[in-house]
């Protein structure tokens, strides 16, 4: 069962018709929705999973569907196995509005706090998804004893520091089903050092977005390119949230000789820099994190500009990729079928894995209780689309390999125009990296001169 508790929908209108207009289109706002509950039983009070996303943004709809979609799940089989009997899981979702420009990081506390005591939330399977208002709003896991996941978002590795500060203390209801800017990079490595050695490519260019996940990404692959790898930086510029043109970087990059320009941005004015890349014509190819063109409609969306673009997709389950395991393509075609859209933003895996994750957790320990669920969760080997969810012991994060039998495997893909097929669809999201997921090879735009 599903509701939605959503506030200042006034204020989010022009952002969700400018959704609406580019094509991420979601569920109705406002309007609850119930799903059948199979073998709970009636009587038995319901487990209540809060979430609080930014239904405003394309991230927040595709997190929002997919936590739907787990407790669908999760229900018609029976719901939540506890020593009274299995209990139906009751989804609220919240507006927290974080990624909106000039809304303040309290507001999205407040959502919260007020799915905790309004809606007597059990769990936070997920949001905020900004970093800094997730981090803000996780002194409230301590102050109510709930478990708190960062998942959707939430890539800056101040979370999982901060929660190593006192794991077991002030942040041991704080968990994070997600991956970090830094760690992501570190296992991109091998993508990047393929790309120097069998492509030859050794100058590189940063652009980002100017928050904190997105510096600390952009400051890690500077360092580390250049420090392990041996490429050159020719350049680097920040852009404020909302920026529309990036045509002096784009041009100082062409100029400077680049060979690839790194971009980590979660706006959309992503479209515009692809589209300006594009009528540019510059040569260096376009990687990294980018989740406003991880979706498949972007193509659409970009009218192509996109070709060519390699987005860092986190992890895998967030596109068409290998089947690692049988949850890989379950949760593929599962979305897929009851959205009508692929899964691509990046931000539906976290929560589809952190609603599992904790039923998971309830039922080894055989109870709601915040502190033998968080017990629990340290013993957590569960099989996931990504490969394994384990977490670190210290910093209460997922646990990152290249091996799905021990942990999350990471993906990038390129956009495509010939694509490929995998999972029964033909996508022109191509999987590229990791060997253990991909299912195409890289390649250069025309005026990139290059075979």
């Amino acid at each position: 069962m599903t509701t939605q508790n959503n506030g200042n929908d006034q204020k989010s209108l022009t952002r969700r018709d400018f959704i609406k207009k580019v094509g991420a289109t979601g569920v109705a706002f406002g309007v609850a929705s119930a799903f059948p509950v199979m073998s709970a039983k009636a009587d038995l009070k319901p487990i209540v999973y809060g979430a609080a996303l930014p239904l405003g943004d394309p991230t927040g709809v595709e997190a929002k569907r997919a936590s739907i979609l787990a407790v669908e799940e999760i229900n018609k089989a029976g719901g939540i196995k506890l020593p009274d009997g299995k209990h139906p899981v009751k989804l609220v979702i919240s507006d927290s509005r974080d990624l909106e420009p000039g809304v303040p990081v309290s507001e999205a506390i407040l959502t919260v706090e007020r799915l905790i005591l309004k809606d007597k939330a059990d769990f936070i399977i997920a949001g905020p998804e900004r970093s800094e208002a997730w981090l803000a709003a996780a002194r409230l896991s301590y102050k109510y004893k709930k478990i708190m996941i960062a998942g959707p978002g939430c890539v800056s590795p101040r979370i999982e520091a901060t929660i190593a500060k006192d794991p077991e203390g002030k942040y041991k209801y704080c968990w994070k089903i997600q991956i970090d800017a830094r760690s992501d990079l570190k296992h991109a490595l091998g993508l990047f050092g393929n790309l120097k050695k069998e492509l030859g490519l050794n100058k590189f260019y940063v652009m980002i977005q100017d928050v904190a996940w997105t510096r600390a990404a952009g400051g890690a692959v500077k360092k580390l390119l250049s420090t392990k790898l041996g490429w050159e930086c020719v350049g680097l510029q920040r852009y404020p949230t909302g920026s529309s043109d990036f045509s002096l970087g784009l041009i100082e990059a062409k100029k400077k000789g680049a060979d690839m320009i790194y971009m980590a941005f979660e706006m959309p004015q992503v479209g515009i820099l692809m589209k300006q890349w594009a009528d540019l014509k510059v040569p260096a190819l376009p990687i990294g994190p980018m989740p406003s063109a991880q979706d498949e409609a972007y193509w659409k969306v970009s009218q192509g500009a996109c070709e060519y673009a390699i987005p860092d997709m986190f992890w895998v389950g967030n596109g068409p990729s290998k089947v690692l395991n049988p949850w890989t393509e379950r949760w593929f075609k599962n979305f897929t079928r009851k959205w009508g859209v692929e899964p691509g933003q990046s931000c539906g895996v976290p929560c589809y894995i952190s609603a599992w994750a904790i039923k998971d957790a309830i039922e080894r320990a055989g109870s709601i209780d915040s502190d033998k669920v968080a017990k629990a969760f340290y013993t957590t080997d569960l099989e996931v689309p990504w490969g394994k969810l384990r977490f670190h012991p210290k910093g209460h994060d997922a646990i990152v390999t290249n091996d799905p039998k021990t942990g999350m495997v990471t993906m990038w893909m390129q956009w495509q125009s010939q694509g490929v097929e995998v999972m029964g669809r033909h996508s022109k999201r191509v999987c590229v990296w990791p060997p253990a997921a991909s299912v195409g090879k890289i390649i250069f735009p025309p005026w990139a001169n290059r075979a």
